[in-house]
């Protein structure tokens, strides 16, 4: 942990205009909400002790809209409400019994996300199509992350009626900010 605290403090750069950016959305999703944006080409994002979250640069660069940007930094602050740990950006081993629980904290993390992106007008299945990308894409993710998981997630999504006429998908200063960071 003193590690990764150290990487935050050497990394950070919170004037920038992805980290004042991304904190735009974030108190949009969570009232008084911040997260930090780190300078790493890997796709990272985890809660320090004390709750304070913070994302890649990386990550950032992978999202095709703000709503999956919305959805990234739903989940986080999600699990850093829950005080739980978010194993989805985790490339190492984990042991049996510690994946019934990745698994619960995830979908617990996504569930509550949802309903964060709902509630600020954003397209929630955004988060959940950039998730599937991720699975997709990934090689050694833990199976927390399982592709059946997503899907029932996604199709329960579906079955259930959303208020959003007009949810958000993007935006212009998604589409300004985001060339910076690619």
């Amino acid at each position: 942990m003193i590690l990764l605290a150290t990487f935050l403090l050497l990394f950070q750069d919170p004037a920038s205009e992805t980290g004042d950016y991304t904190n735009r959305i974030s108190r949009k999703l969570s009232p008084g909400a911040n997260i930090r944006v780190v300078a790493d080409s890997d796709l990272r994002a985890g809660t320090l002790p004390g709750g304070e979250s913070y994302v890649s640069t990386g990550l950032f660069a992978r999202v095709q809209n703000e709503a999956e940007w919305a959805g990234v930094i739903a989940h986080q602050l999600a699990h850093s409400a829950a005080g739980t740990d978010c194993i989805r950006y985790v490339h190492i081993g984990r042991h049996d019994t510690e994946q019934q629980n990745d698994r619960e904290h995830e979908a617990a993390a996504d569930k509550i996300a949802i309903r964060m992106l709902a509630k600020a007008g954003y397209q929630p299945m955004a988060m959940l199509d950039f998730f599937s990308r991720y699975r997709r894409e990934g090689k050694d993710l833990p199976k927390a992350c399982s592709a059946r998981d997503l899907l029932m997630e996604k199709l329960e999504m579906e079955d259930t009626d959303h208020p959003l006429t007009d949810a958000v998908l993007n935006t212009p200063e998604f589409e300004r900010v985001h060339p910076v960071v690619r």
